[in-house]
């Protein structure tokens, strides 16, 4: 039986998450590895899908806008409700960039 001291200590683990900065290489640690993607999708199909995706979340973005610019709304709502609004809308124009960069790197 190991000593009390020693019987406390519990071994550190460290679990490496993937870190996606560009869809084509998966960051682990300080680590990168070139994934390629020829063969294994579609090209075509994921962009589609992306622009589905993108145009989606500018129709929510349209809609968070005229809800933000209506005054008695705005006025007579909640201000953590606003809130909330500002927040998904600086949420869905990161998600828009982020997009609109994995698109460009799917077409090269």
């Amino acid at each position: 039986m190991p000593p009390p001291e020693l019987a406390r200590e519990r071994p550190v683990v460290q679990v490496l998450q993937p870190v996606c900065v560009d869809p084509l290489i998966r960051h682990f640690g300080h680590e990168a590895r070139l994934v390629p993607l020829e063969g294994l999708i579609d090209f075509a199909v994921e962009l589609e899908r992306l622009r589905k995706e993108q145009e989606k979340l500018q129709k929510e973005a349209e809609k968070l806008a005229a809800q933000l610019a209506n005054e008695n709304f705005v006025a007579r709502a909640p201000a953590e409700k606003v809130l909330e609004l500002r927040q998904r809308q600086a949420d869905i124009a990161q998600r828009t960039g982020a997009l609109q960069q994995t698109m460009e790197a799917l077409a090269e």
